[in-house]
């Protein structure tokens, strides 16, 4: 096997460099993975940079499982009970960051988003994960040896692959402009959908039948 795919080949790679990306790549560092994240844009964690005013609501006091939204509730139930907002909590303490509380439970920073973000990063570089801006991956393939990512000028290959690529609610600070689906993948995706809010009208004991024939048109 060549230098080449030496240089390539990750554990694990994750596609996105926001608050869910970092805290997977700094999560499967720790468990002894080499890990890559991919950023698309030129810096990481813009969002996080701006989210609760510049001072980041990184956590509540009360998260429980009933306030997600799930068209599998108990996987947020396994969720929370290996890592809870108390073990954030902990997290940003043991950095050293001041925080305060304001309306509902909701914490924010004393000082800066960028507490938050300087966190990540930390956590990430402690566990030698490596970081790759400015890099925009066209297609990912699944390979025997896990997936094989391209791009203009790049192609990595890892055995495991987080896609956490948020949204685009400000294009500007990341995310990438969606090409049409193919039918399956629209398909799968229609049909979680409408899981999804058949799951919110029990919640909500309320019929959002308009909802479900806005996916039908």
């Amino acid at each position: 096997m060549n230098s080449d795919f030496f240089d390539n080949f990750y554990d694990v790679i994750v596609l996105g460099g926001g608050a869910a990306g970092l805290m997977a790549a700094a999560t499967a560092g720790a468990r002894g993975r080499s890990v890559l994240v991919i950023e698309v844009s030129n810096k990481l964690g813009k969002k996080i940079l701006m989210s609760g005013g510049g001072k980041c609501n990184f956590t509540n006091l009360e998260v429980k499982a009933e306030h997600f939204i799930s068209s599998n509730p108990h996987f947020v139930k396994s969720a929370l009970s290996q890592y809870s907002n108390w073990d954030f909590i902990g997290l940003v303490a043991g950095h050293g960051i001041e925080y305060h509380e304001k309306d509902h439970g909701q914490l924010f920073c004393d000082n800066s988003s960028k507490d938050i973000l300087n966190l990540l990063i930390n956590e990430c570089e402690a566990v030698e994960v490596k970081f790759r801006l400015d890099t925009l991956i066209e297609q990912v393939k699944q390979v025997d040896t896990g997936f094989s990512l391209s791009g203009p000028s790049v192609n990595y290959k890892c055995e495991s692959l987080i896609v956490a690529t948020g949204g685009l609610s400000i294009p500007t600070l990341g995310g990438v402009e969606k090409k049409p689906l193919e039918p399956e993948t629209h398909d799968m995706l229609l049909e979680i959908y409408r899981s999804d809010i058949l799951a919110l009208q029990d919640l909500l004991g309320r019929d959002l039948g308009h909802w479900l024939k806005a996916s039908e048109a």
